[in-house]
């Protein structure tokens, strides 16, 4: 299954507070794919994956790299102008930030795997049901 992971899971993943994540994450029957500016947006937060992650510093560190080179990164160029606009359309009112996630899941016709429950339920009311629903283990 294609799986397009936004930021908060992967905030999520390095917390290091669910193994039932981690597993599914892991599961060779996924392949996960991200807008490669995503980098970027976890470095910012390295600080607070830091201090409030159940891992260690090591683990961290080793973890980031399992995560990083299980996820297909994709150029925001990859994308066509026609799902940019379609994500554009969908997201404008609820967080811009999104954008490149949406998009890229409409262009790979992926599910997209998000921890925001608002955004989803925003896009479910706006006819985006391309979602990545796990049952996860806790």
């Amino acid at each position: 299954m294609r799986i397009v992971i936004d930021t908060s899971m992967i905030f999520s993943l390095l917390l290091g507070k669910s193994a039932g994540m981690r597993d599914t994450f892991f599961d060779p029957a996924h392949s996960f794919y991200a807008p490669n500016y995503i980098i970027g947006e976890l470095f910012e937060k390295k600080e607070k994956i830091m201090r409030y992650s159940a891992l260690s510093e090591a683990e961290i560190y080793e973890l980031f790299h399992r995560i990083l080179s299980n996820i297909q990164f994709v150029s925001e160029n990859f994308v066509s102008s026609e799902y940019k606009s379609q994500a554009f359309r969908l997201c404008q009112n609820i967080d811009e930030d999104d954008i490149p996630f949406i998009a890229l899941s409409l262009q790979l016709n992926a599910v997209f795997w998000t921890g925001d429950k608002q955004l989803k339920e925003y896009l479910k009311e706006h006819h985006f049901a391309l979602f990545f629903e796990p049952k996860l283990n806790f």
